[in-house]
């Protein structure tokens, strides 16, 4: 039995010519609307959000304490270090 024929920049692709990948993009079976139909829509969206919330909602106020004090505790440095920096006369 014979292998099948190919034709086509597919063809070329396989007996080792160069074409552009552009060509190579129009013979593949996944399109934009295949991508489109994979990702997810808003509900989807709103869905996984409210999941993450159940599994990790008690973590989030820890989360945020230790934000706040980090952005605190970073704009003291800020400051202490502006008064630390001596004022140079160049």
């Amino acid at each position: 039995m014979r292998p099948p024929a190919y034709s086509g920049p597919a063809a070329a692709a396989l007996r080792g010519g160069r074409i552009p990948v552009a060509i190579l993009l129009e013979d593949c079976a996944v399109n934009e609307s295949l991508l489109g139909f994979l990702s997810p829509g808003p509900a989807e969206l709103v869905l996984i959000l409210v999941v993450a919330l159940l599994l990790f909602g008690h973590r989030v106020p820890g989360l945020m304490r230790n934000l706040s004090r980090g952005i605190f505790g970073f704009r003291q440095e800020l400051q202490q270090a502006g008064q630390r920096r001596p004022e140079s006369n160049a």
